[in-house]
C-alpha cells in the first residue's frame, strides 16, 4: 500500500509540472505571437500602417478620404520632381547596441546650419518622410530621413516602436554635430510611430543644438498604443495578451513595454513642443494628445485638425499645418 501511494504521488507530481510545462510552452507561443505579428516586418511596405489601425479595403472610401488621398498623390509627385533638382546621400551608423542604421542626408541649396531629422511611422521607412523634407528644405533646412530600426534599410529584429529608437535618434543628432559643426541648429520632427520616438528621446539629455521639436499624433506609451489596438481588433482586455508579449518582448527586444512611455518621458522635456493630432484620428485616438500636452514641461502648442484622421493631418489642411510648424519654430531657430 505504501508503495501505491508513493507512486500515485510521483505520478501526481509529474503530471503538474507536466502541466505548468504545458501552460509555459502557451504562454510563451501566444505572447510571441503578439509580438511576431504586431513588430516583425513582413514583405515591403508603403510607409502605411499594415498590421494595426483600421484597413480600409473594401470599403468606400469618404469624400475627405478622397481628397487626402489626391493631395497625398499630388504632394508625391512634386517631391518626385524636387528630388531630381537636390543633392542626396546615404549614410549609416552603428548603435549603442551594435544594430546597423540606415538614413538619407538631403542638402538644400541655400547654405545654411539648420537642420531636421524627420522619423517615420509605424512599418515605414525615411522615404515616407519626403513631402515633409520637400517643405523644410524650401523653408533652409537640410533633412536627415532614418529608417528606424527593424524597417527600410536599418538592422535590427524588431519594430521598436520608438523605445530604442529614441537611443538611436540621441545618435543620429551626435553624427550631424561631429559632421556638420556645433554652430548646427536641429529640429526633431516625427509623425505617429516617428512622434513617439521622438518625445521619448526629447525626454533624454539632448545637446544644446536641438532647439524644437514636432510631433504628429504620437501615442501615450507601448503599452497604450497595444491595449488600445487589442481591443480595436480583437476584443481583447491587456490580461492576459499583452502580459504575455511584453513578458516575449522583453526577452527577444531587450526592453519593457510597460515603460516606454512617451508621456513619462515628455515630462522630463526641455526643449520646446509642437503638438499636433487629427480631430478624427481613431488609430492613435486624439484623446492621448491631451495628457501629452499637459504633462509637458516645456515651451509648448497644440494643434488639432479639424477632420483630419490618421497622420493625415497635412494633407487635410495643408496651409494651416505647415504655417503653424513653421510659425512655431523660427522663435527657436
Amino acid at each position: 500500500m505504501k508503495k501505491i501511494t508513493e507512486a500515485c504521488s510521483t505520478m501526481w507530481i509529474w503530471i503538474v509540472v507536466g502541466l505548468l510545462l504545458l501552460l509555459f510552452t502557451a504562454a510563451w507561443w501566444l505572447g510571441n505571437q503578439l509580438v511576431n505579428f504586431a513588430l516583425v516586418m513582413q514583405g515591403e511596405t508603403t510607409g502605411r500602417t499594415k498590421r494595426f489601425g483600421t484597413s480600409a479595403a473594401g470599403r468606400e472610401k469618404t469624400p475627405h478620404q478622397e481628397t487626402v488621398r489626391r493631395r497625398r498623390a499630388e504632394e508625391r509627385q512634386r517631391t518626385e520632381t524636387w528630388l531630381q533638382q537636390i543633392k542626396a546621400e546615404q549614410v549609416a551608423l552603428v548603435g549603442e547596441d551594435g544594430c546597423p542604421l540606415a538614413g538619407m542626408l538631403y542638402f538644400c541649396n541655400t547654405p545654411g546650419k539648420r537642420w531636421v531629422i524627420l522619423a517615420h511611422g509605424y512599418s515605414g521607412n525615411g522615404e515616407e518622410m519626403l513631402d515633409f523634407a520637400r517643405h523644410y528644405m524650401q523653408q533652409g533646412y537640410h533633412v536627415l530621413t532614418p529608417d528606424l530600426r527593424g524597417q527600410g534599410k536599418s538592422g535590427g529584429k524588431l519594430i521598436g516602436m520608438g523605445w530604442p529608437d529614441r537611443l538611436d535618434l540621441l545618435q543620429w543628432i551626435h553624427y550631424l554635430i561631429e559632421r556638420f559643426g556645433s554652430e548646427i541648429q536641429i529640429v526633431l520632427h516625427g509623425h505617429s510611430m516617428g512622434a513617439a520616438t521622438v518625445m521619448m528621446a526629447a525626454g533624454e539629455r539632448l545637446p544644446e543644438q536641438v532647439k524644437a521639436a514636432v510631433e504628429d499624433c504620437g501615442y501615450t506609451s507601448v503599452w497604450g498604443i497595444f491595449a488600445d489596438q487589442l481591443q480595436k481588433l480583437f476584443h481583447l482586455k491587456p490580461f492576459p495578451v499583452l502580459y504575455l508579449a511584453a513578458w516575449a518582448l522583453r526577452l527577444r527586444g531587450g526592453y519593457d513595454m510597460r515603460k516606454a512611455s512617451a508621456l513619462e518621458q515628455i515630462k522630463k522635456c526641455e526643449i520646446p513642443m509642437l503638438f499636433i493630432h487629427g480631430a478624427e484620428d481613431e488609430f492613435v485616438p486624439v484623446r492621448m494628445v491631451y495628457p501629452l500636452y499637459e504633462a509637458a514641461n516645456c515651451s509648448k502648442k497644440l494643434l488639432i485638425v479639424s477632420e483630419a484622421e490618421h497622420a493625415d493631418s497635412k494633407e487635410t489642411d495643408p496651409q494651416l499645418y505647415y504655417d503653424t510648424v513653421f510659425s512655431f519654430l523660427k522663435y527657436y531657430i
